[in-house]
Formats: structure tokens, C-alpha cells, sequence
């Protein structure tokens, strides 16, 4: 009996200790350590992405895609110049003011533009985001795991329900932030995780975003956590 209990106490240890080297290195070491600003200068086109801070989900996440990436949205800007975060939660697709990151409880980094967008791009991310606006969460986020992340034929411009990494990669695709590379081999959407957009191990896209930079944000007045499902 002794035995067995001692057999089964090294085997969790064993187990333990494989989930944790499994995670990290997984992760690229400028994912593990971004360098942190506490200035940031939006422009349309920058990238935000979330780490949660639920033990649970970070390490779930962190096993299927190698990271602990786990929610993801764009950044849109408005005719009067205002800033807005453009993502899906589980109400659906939804346009906040981008102040709302400073008051979430999950880790927040961004990848801003290199370039800015081109004034055809800018125009073709804000009417995606209007026409996109209110359509219904994609609750079965293991599918966007499992589905190849290149297709041959060009994706669909708009769907009627987005996981979060799918609004985001749909609305690059289709502003022509994202292209198709030279053999004709396209983006496909419904295969991207947040974890794709972190860094570059499945597709490229440190020649359009800088590396993730973790945001310093003020501390927080309290810590209700808020709506969010990744």
C-alpha cells in the first residue's frame, strides 16, 4: 500500500514537472519577458492581446497552443479620431472605448503597426467593423485549435459567429493587412488562435507588427473580473 501511495505521489510530481517544461519551452523567451511601456500611441491596426490571469485556463491554453495567449482584438479608429477595441466576447461582437484595457485584470500586450494602414486599408478596417458589429460569439473555440491555419482558396469576408482570433484575422485579411504569400497560399482565419497573433511560429508577422509589449497599467481599483470567454 505504501508502495503504491509513493508510486502515485512521483508520478504527480512527474506529471507536474513535465506540464510546466512543456509550457515554457513552448513559449519563445520574448513571449515569456516582453519589455513593458507605460505610454502607449494607438493607431488603427495595432494588435491587442490578453493573458488571463485564471491558473486554470493559462495552463489549459498554454498546452493546446504552446502559449498562454488567450484572448485577442484589434484596435479601430473612429471619423472623429477617437481610439476603439474592436473583439468578440460572449455577447458578441463588441466596439468599446480602447481605455477599456487599462481596467481589465487580465495581462494586456500589444503589437503595434509598423507602418500605419494605408488610407484604403484604414477605410475597408472601418466599415468591416460596422458591418461586424453585434453578430454572435463562436463558443466552440477546440475547432479553431484543430483547423488548419492556410487555406488555397481565398476565406470568406465576413462570417455570421467570431471566436476572437477569427473577428481579428478576418478583419486584416480583409483590410489587406494580412496577404496572401506568393504561391497563393491564404491566411485562413477560422485556424488562427490568440497564440498565432503573439508570435510568429505558425505565421509571419513580425514584417507588419512589432513583438508583443507588455502594457504597465494603473493599479486597479477593484478586481471584478469582467465578461470575457476565450
Amino acid at each position: 500500500e505504501y508502495t503504491a501511495w509513493y508510486t502515485e505521489s512521483v508520478m504527480k510530481k512527474i506529471t507536474f514537472l513535465f506540464l510546466f517544461v512543456l509550457i515554457f519551452t513552448h513559449t519563445p523567451l520574448h513571449a515569456q519577458r516582453p519589455p513593458a511601456y507605460r505610454e502607449y500611441k494607438p493607431q488603427a491596426g495595432d494588435l491587442i492581446l490578453y493573458r488571463t490571469q485564471e491558473d486554470t485556463r493559462r495552463i489549459l491554453t498554454g498546452l493546446a497552443t504552446g502559449n498562454m495567449i488567450t484572448h485577442s482584438g484589434i484596435v479601430v479608429k473612429d471619423a472623429k479620431g477617437k481610439m476603439w477595441l474592436m473583439h468578440a466576447i460572449t455577447k458578441g461582437v463588441t466596439i468599446e472605448p480602447l481605455e477599456s484595457i487599462l481596467t481589465d485584470p487580465d495581462d494586456i500586450f500589444i503589437r503595434p503597426l509598423k507602418k500605419p494602414l494605408t488610407a484604403e486599408q484604414f477605410n475597408i478596417l472601418s466599415h468591416f467593423a460596422k458591418n461586424e458589429e453585434g453578430k454572435l460569439f463562436e463558443k466552440n473555440d477546440l475547432m479553431v485549435i484543430a483547423t488548419p491555419h492556410i487555406r488555397r482558396t481565398p476565406p470568406p469576408k465576413s462570417r455570421n459567429t467570431y471566436f476572437c482570433s477569427q473577428l481579428v484575422s478576418t478583419a486584416c485579411v480583409t483590410a489587406n493587412i494580412i496577404r496572401s504569400d506568393k504561391n497563393g497560399v491564404y491566411i485562413n482565419p477560422d485556424g488562427i488562435t490568440p497564440a498565432d497573433l503573439f508570435d510568429d511560429r505558425r505565421i509571419i508577422l513580425s514584417d507588419i507588427w512589432e513583438r508583443p509589449i507588455q502594457l504597465i497599467k494603473p493599479p486597479p481599483k477593484n478586481s471584478r473580473r469582467n465578461n470575457k470567454s476565450y
